[in-house]
């Protein structure tokens, strides 16, 4: 399986996103290289831990990145979930003491990779992109800017993994059972 077997599956409904995977995948973004988009593509999958999507993936990722650089957008999708979730809990509580806690969690695998430090805060911003934590987003942000990633890049991230994010709803969509739509007559 491919992008193209991907875009072979989505429905007339699905227009927009089979037009932005294309630009994306086919025509090559200037902000990203072709691994980084399959390492967003990974890191969405596994957040949403949705198999039929990373499925669809794998075998074409396979291709740009190795076993390492997939093993990192786990640790991005995991560690994120987990501090994202506490970090909205923190952010979203009225408890000030609480709030001001430290929240010791371990969080040593975030230096457990081996892929660049770019690549990795790369799929972390994605990971907190998919999980909505305002916190992770911002410090993911902050150190991409301070590694000198520019805006562009950053706004390319948030598009890609949110195509991606729709790509999987649409799957998803078309696997369940359908039944055909019929509007009925009201009776009286």
């Amino acid at each position: 399986m491919s992008i193209q077997s991907i875009l072979n599956q989505l429905p007339q409904y699905a227009y927009d996103i089979d037009r932005n995977i294309r630009e994306m995948f086919h025509h090559e973004l200037k902000t990203l290289e072709k691994y980084q988009l399959f390492g967003i593509a990974l890191t969405v999958g596994y957040a949403l831990r949705n198999e039929s999507l990373l499925n669809y993936i794998r075998p074409e990722a396979k291709n740009f990145i190795d076993g390492n650089e997939a093993h990192a957008c786990k640790i991005a999708a995991t560690t994120i979930a987990m501090t994202g979730m506490y970090n909205n809990f923190r952010y979203n509580i009225k408890d000030r003491v609480i709030k001001k806690m430290p929240s010791t969690l371990s969080q040593d695998n975030l230096t457990g990779h081996s892929v660049d430090r770019k690549d990795f805060l790369i799929y972390c911003l994605t990971a907190s992109i998919v999980y909505g934590s305002k916190y992770c987003m911002d410090d993911s942000i902050d150190n991409l800017k301070r590694l000198n990633c520019s805006i562009e890049t950053i706004r390319d991230i948030a598009k890609t993994a949110s195509v991606i994010k729709a790509t999987g709803d649409v799957l998803e969509i078309e696997r369940m059972r359908s039944y055909e739509f019929i509007v009925r007559e009201e009776s009286f």
